[in-house]
């Protein structure tokens, strides 16, 4: 008998700040009310499934990580338990990646997360799809600056998705990532290699 791998996206909760092209602020935190009722319904959501994750991705951004914290906690995990993903971050487009004193986005270190009080990622962990901090050396499918959508859909997404899901080996997963990420990987298990062809 074949056992089903279950991959659930999430889009992390509203944020305090909304991210506005060319303006910023990237890395906003959670709205302290509704940011937080979201990622808390969400995270019951799946934990009440009959196949809730076993292991929980994340982008390294606030918004994600906050929304993870309530999801692994939600299914019994605490420490330990959330794996930083570089794959997982916005789209690295330049009018995205802008703070709010108008400097590009600076991605915080695993560790700068967790003295942040983000106890619950795991530091061992080393991301399968790392950020190529050299534009002339990018590993193929690798986050980098600035990339174009068509490499976010058709090389990054991919690369990432299949990454995770060896990483996985078989176990459910939540993926807690950015809208275009997420819909870039959703066609990539889907079998579309574009947006107009995604059913």
């Amino acid at each position: 008998m074949t056992t089903k791998q279950h991959v659930y996206f999430v889009r992390y909760g509203l944020t305090k700040y909304p991210l506005v092209e060319n303006e910023g602020p990237y890395d906003s935190p959670l709205h302290p009310i509704h940011g937080y009722e979201q990622g808390l319904a969400i995270s019951r959501k799946l934990a009440s499934m009959p196949c809730p994750p076993e292991v929980v991705y994340s982008s390294s951004l606030h918004r994600s990580l906050s929304t993870s914290q309530m999801i692994v906690h939600a299914i019994g995990k605490t420490k330990n338990s959330i794996l930083v993903e570089d794959g997982l971050v916005e789209w690295l487009t330049p009018s995205l990646t802008v703070e709010p004193d108008g400097t590009r986005l600076k991605i915080r270190s695993v560790q700068d997360r967790i003295d942040m009080t983000f106890d619950e990622i795991d530091p061992s962990y080393k991301s399968v799809n790392p950020v190529a901090w050299d534009p002339n050396n990018v590993p193929d499918g690798a986050p980098y600056f600035f990339e174009t959508e068509e490499y976010l859909i058709e090389k990054r997404a991919k690369v990432t998705m299949q990454k995770i899901l060896e990483h996985a080996d078989g176990k459910n997963i939540c993926i807690v990532s950015h809208v275009p990420c997420a819909q870039a990987m959703c066609l990539y298990l889907e079998g579309a290699p574009t947006v107009k062809e995604s059913k």
